[in-house]
């Protein structure tokens, strides 16, 4: 299959942290990625000009999540630290409010998508939300039984949560509102570790800890709709493009791969990588995908990939 696959994406690497980088985001302008690691540290790149811009510090544990509010003004971050999200002006990368409640580390956090709320998934059994103006706790959402939240997505009309929890294989859509159980996704044998809604949030696309392969539900009958198999170890992350036509995956093969959502096959296998793919971003425009590694970011330049019939 990957003879006849387009080749020579064009790329740009960008180096600076020494350790896996762990959360990718681009401002809503595109002009901007951020970038945290297992170094504590987060950047802010020009993606124009393939440069680092700002370091953010003060983290003193794994940075595990990043998200840019939609108007573009604030970048929350969660980290392996002090139980606390912080929230940094996305212009100067002075830091304006600090977050605090939870009392285990945060493992994942994300802007409603109006930006009035932030939410946030922790081992402390709860997911927060909070209010993303004034960072006043609004509700906190508890789970019925002994499980640590590791990843949280918003559906794109707001409405619902998607939830994964530690040593457990199904993944759960809450009301964003009132925290009531929707409904249950099972098919997994493994802790599910990323999951991510299709801009049209009628698909959730997750994979999990033991699994090379992905799963597609259908949000609304609840059913498993297709799987991409290809991948020849687990897969750690995705990522839908703003469009909802392609779907990037990457994995501890040391690849990237982008996937047709209307046909379910692979047109295109990024891999110059040198280590595991640890995190994926899509800018706004879908032209840029960006992939984290141990101590590099990978810019690939997707204008010139062509999707097979």
């Amino acid at each position: 299959m990957r003879g006849k696959l387009p080749k020579d994406v064009s790329c740009t690497t960008l180096e600076g942290h020494t350790s896996s980088v762990s959360s990718l985001a681009f401002s809503p302008d595109g002009k901007m990625l951020a970038s945290g690691g297992n170094d504590n540290i987060i950047y802010l790149w020009s993606v124009s000009a393939g440069k680092r811009r700002k370091k953010l510090t003060g983290h003193t544990g794994s940075v595990t999540s990043l998200v840019f509010s939609p108007d573009g003004k604030t970048l929350a971050s969660a980290s392996e630290d002090h139980k606390t999200i912080r929230l940094w002006d996305a212009i100067t990368g002075e830091r304006s409010v600090t977050l605090t409640g939870h009392t285990s580390d945060v493992q994942s956090i994300v802007f409603s998508p109006d930006g009035k709320i932030l939410a946030s998934a922790s081992w402390d059994e709860t997911i927060r939300l909070w209010d993303a103006t004034t960072g006043k706790l609004r509700k906190t959402l508890t789970a019925d039984e002994d499980w640590w939240f590791n990843i949280i997505a918003f559906s794109p009309d707001g409405g619902t949560l998607a939830s994964a929890v530690n040593d457990d294989a199904k993944i759960y859509l809450l009301d964003a509102a009132t925290g009531e159980l929707k409904s249950t996704f099972t098919g997994h044998t493994d802790e599910v570790i990323s999951l991510a809604f299709s801009p049209d949030g009628e698909t959730l696309a997750s994979v999990s800890e033991d699994d090379a392969d992905i799963h597609l539900w259908d949000v609304f009958t609840i059913e498993l709709k297709s799987t991409f198999t290809g991948h020849t170890s687990r897969v750690s992350c995705l990522a839908f493009s703003p469009d909802g036509e392609t779907l990037a995956s990457g994995g501890r093969d040391e690849t990237v791969r982008l996937w047709n959502f209307t046909t379910n096959k692979c047109f295109q296998i990024l891999d110059r990588h040198r280590s595991d793919v640890e995190s994926l971003a899509f800018s706004p425009d879908g032209q840029v995908l960006a992939s984290g590694t141990y101590e590099t970011i990978y810019l690939w330049d997707l204008s010139s990939t062509r999707m097979l019939p």
